[in-house]
């Protein structure tokens, strides 16, 4: 016992002796905690800051012909670079290959726009971001105009012409107008709804041929003369007697408004097209419908036959232009002159050029052959609603939303420096047409009346 009693009393000595109520106890050691840091990883942050309509080199001013596409600058604002990224217009990528350092900016540029158009950058999210909620936008761009100072002043070259003649009797808007194939008649249609045959030698009409219960839209003789096509609002393609004016059938199969018709070089078959996306083959002996061509396409303005009657082009909403061989579908060429509606649609007459007019006021001529743009003729920037080539191929004449036509030489070397203005409509003019022999042109337009002016001979 006294043994056990020595050990306990020398332990305590030994460890300190901290018993309760000791005066001076030792403190516990405090914890080895290291307080938390906050560390947020540098990221870039990639920004979509301008956007515009543009030329890709220069300005307007400078380059009043020159093809517009958009413009986009991407900035940087984050806080450390960003590696090889892309960027996304409309569908169209580019590669940023170098990357992005912080606080830099690229500028990059893409053919063609729409009325609305999606911007991505990095669309794939391959890039972490500090910010990946500002990489994306939908923009309703104005398309740019020449300033008034940079156009040139009319020269010499740039000359007007009055009309011979001006046929008044419709009571509404004129769509559509067009020369009879021996070339004593004219044919209108109109938003009255009604067909009108006008004598060309004085102007004079000669019949109102009524059964439309809708605007008419457009039109096209038979090539013997005796039968007219008409096209209307109400999605209906119609037949006319020319002899007595008497309706002789209707072909209903469009489920939106015929935009355009027009004949085969052979007179058996008959092609349309709407704003139901489709073009449509017709024979016209008995009406059936031979062949629908639907392929995802925008809304559909103007369709033509080539000369010698195996191919249709026609013009959409989307700026495309469009070749198809009818014997097998094939597409021969598709071509884009800019992102805004093509309108209207004319091959040459020995069938070895294609031109579309289009909503900026320009006029493309491509070369099929080649696949190629050749020449450009530029307006005033008016939106282009109807073209036609001469009978010989020497000129082509383009009726504006000004109200004027422009006939333009296709033998001048530079056919975009001149040309010869047809004025006296007062509203836009809708649709153009040479007569047969190309020494009368025929205009419809927006001022109910149609107008009849010459050629000159050179």
């Amino acid at each position: 016992m006294r043994i056990s009693l020595l050990i306990g009393i020398m332990a305590l000595l030994a460890y300190g002796c901290d018993l309760p109520g000791d005066p001076n106890p030792t403190a516990p050691a405090p914890l080895s905690t290291q307080a938390p840091t906050s560390t947020t990883p540098a990221l870039p942050d990639l920004v979509i800051r301008a956007i515009a309509i543009e030329p890709e080199f220069g300005d307007l001013c400078s380059h009043p012909q020159a093809a517009l596409g958009i413009r986009i600058q991407v900035d940087n604002q984050g806080v450390a670079a960003a590696a090889v990224f892309v960027v996304e217009v409309n569908g169209v990528q580019k590669n940023v290959d170098s990357g992005l350092a912080q606080d830099q900016a690229v500028s990059l540029w893409f053919s063609g726009y729409h009325e609305r158009n999606d911007l991505n950058v990095d669309p794939m999210g391959l890039i972490p971001e500090s910010n990946e909620d500002n990489n994306q936008t939908i923009q309703e761009l104005p398309v740019p105009a020449i300033p008034p100072g940079c156009l040139a002043t009319p020269t010499t070259e740039i000359t007007f012409e009055a009309p011979l003649a001006t046929l008044r009797g419709h009571t509404g808007k004129v769509w559509s107008v067009v020369f009879s194939p021996d070339g004593t008649l004219l044919a209108s249609g109109s938003v009255d709804d009604t067909v009108r045959l006008w004598r060309v030698k004085d102007a004079n009409l000669l019949r109102t041929m009524a059964g439309h219960p809708f605007p008419i839209l457009n039109l096209a003789f038979t090539p013997n003369g005796g039968g007219l096509v008409t096209g209307s609002t109400d999605g209906a393609i119609r037949i006319w007697l020319v002899n007595n004016g008497q309706l002789a059938d209707t072909l209903q199969g469009h489920s939106g408004r015929v935009l355009d018709v027009d004949i085969s070089p052979d007179g058996k078959t008959l092609a349309s097209c709407g704003d139901d996306y489709t073009v449509r083959l017709w024979r016209l002996s008995d009406g059936k419908q031979l062949e629908i061509v639907d392929e995802g396409m925008a809304s559909i303005a103007g369709v033509t036959y080539s000369p010698d009657g195996k191919k249709l082009a026609w013009a959409e909403s989307d700026g495309e232009v469009r070749v198809w061989r009818i014997s097998d579908g094939a597409w021969l060429n598709i071509f884009r002159g800019t992102g805004l509606p093509a309108t209207s649609v004319a091959f040459s007459p020995d069938g070895n050029l294609l031109a579309a007019g289009f909503a900026n006021g320009k006029v493309y001529i491509w070369q099929l052959s080649q696949d190629a743009l050749i020449r450009t003729l530029a307006g005033n920037g008016q939106p282009i609603q109807s073209i036609a080539f001469s009978p010989d191929g020497a000129w082509l004449v383009s009726g504006s939303q000004d109200s004027s036509l422009s006939l333009w030489s296709m033998a001048d070397p530079a056919p975009d420096q001149s040309r010869l203005i047809l004025a006296g409509h007062e509203g836009p003019v809708t649709s153009v047409t040479f007569s047969p022999k190309g020494n009368l042109i025929a205009s419809a337009s927006d001022d109910g009346t149609l107008r009849l002016w010459s050629v000159p001979e050179k």
